[in-house]
């Protein structure tokens, strides 16, 4: 699961995915979030991946960015992540994430407003890949352990009876007693399923996005 690697593919068999250090490559779906999303209208490129944390009680937002500046279509590699999301010990975060073609600055598209509309076919998974309690190559969210020390937690909801994960929404909490590190790494991931996805946990998926954000705890 989680690597050193990270990417982002279409989900259309015609593409072909390149995989880069902190690369990108994306689609969007459809906009009929009752049906399958597959073959739905033209692809969308993501060229622009950005996650947001926001302490809970006050103080400045932590953000980093990962942007393809030519999308999916053409071979420039993407740019390194823009920042490293320096968290604070004992602080609980309000998270967002935001997809986003904008390679044309004149018609930009909101990439997760579409996964929203079709959120009963996509999970986001956010994995701590460094944390001493978590396995390496685990996704599980909620955590299962309960003493891990960076916890993602509280993700929103999709329209299925019952409710199930989406994510594009979430909380992040360092423990107070969380070690000081700067290896840290975020993996995000988002799977598509061609079917209502139930939970969210099986194992016929399309992997949209992989990407990697570094993190340090102080």
């Amino acid at each position: 699961m989680p690597s050193s690697q990270t990417s982002l593919r279409h989900f259309r068999p015609s593409t072909i995915a390149l995989v880069f250090v902190a690369g990108i490559l994306g689609s969007a779906c459809g906009d009929d979030p009752s049906s399958p999303p597959a073959g739905a209208g033209d692809p969308e490129n993501i060229s622009h991946v950005i996650i947001t944390l926001t302490p809970v009680g006050g103080g400045a937002a932590v953000t980093s960015e990962i942007i393809d500046p030519d999308g999916t279509q053409l071979p420039d590699p993407p740019q390194p992540p823009s920042a490293t999301l320096a968290l604070t010990k004992g602080t609980v975060y309000n998270g967002t994430i935001t997809l986003l073609n904008d390679i044309d600055p004149n018609n930009i598209v909101n990439i997760t407003n579409e996964v929203v509309n079709e959120a009963n076919f996509h999970r986001f998974f956010y994995t701590i890949t460094a944390d001493p309690l978590a396995a390496p190559d685990s996704i599980n969210i909620p955590p299962a352990d309960p003493t891990r020390m960076i916890t993602i937690d509280n993700l929103n909801t999709d329209t299925q009876a019952p409710p199930q994960t989406l994510g594009t929404t979430y909380t992040v909490t360092v423990d107070a007693a969380a070690p000081t590190t700067a290896s840290t790494t975020l993996n995000v991931q988002l799977h598509h399923f061609e079917q209502a996805k139930g939970n969210g946990l099986g194992t016929t998926f399309d992997t949209d996005l992989a990407v990697n954000f570094p993190v340090s705890v102080q």
